[in-house]
């Protein structure tokens, strides 16, 4: 299975970086925390990819991106990213729910980036992110 990442950042007033973040509630809950948007798929097609993450980051926070916003990267360890540099975007204030109502993730809120390593971000999650903003396509 493959699963497509999304970090999306934007601009903040002062001119530092905030990255888009929501709380995961469903799993175990060592693994629950902050997280970017993701999403799972059992093909390894690009155009697949693209659409998962597109897909993914409506239904997570609300927010609409079209194939050229997405740069495509790579991290160490085979996961795939997709780079969204976004401008005046607002999440929607509700979390994402499951069939019978239950949260499974969200609210997504953006965060200073400069704020990252004190954030509850999912223990599954920390070593990834870290490696994805090292690797941020230029």
């Amino acid at each position: 299975m493959t699963a497509a990442f999304l970090l999306c950042l934007r601009q903040n007033t002062s001119g530092d970086a905030d990255i888009l973040l929501g709380q995961k509630h469903d799993g175990k809950v060592a693994d629950r925390g902050l997280t970017v948007p993701a999403g799972r798929m059992k093909k390894r097609d690009h155009n697949l990819l693209i659409n998962t993450a597109i897909r993914e980051l409506k239904e997570e926070t609300g927010i609409t991106v079209q194939p050229k916003q997405l740069k495509e990267f790579r991290i160490n360890g085979g996961d795939y990213w997709f780079l969204a540099q976004l401008s005046d975007e607002t999440p929607r204030s509700e979390p994402e729910v499951n069939r019978i109502g239950e949260p499974m993730w969200g609210p997504a809120k953006f965060y200073p980036l400069a704020e990252l390593p004190k954030l509850p971000i999912a223990r599954w999650q920390k070593k990834q992110l870290k490696k994805a903003l090292a690797a941020i396509p230029v």
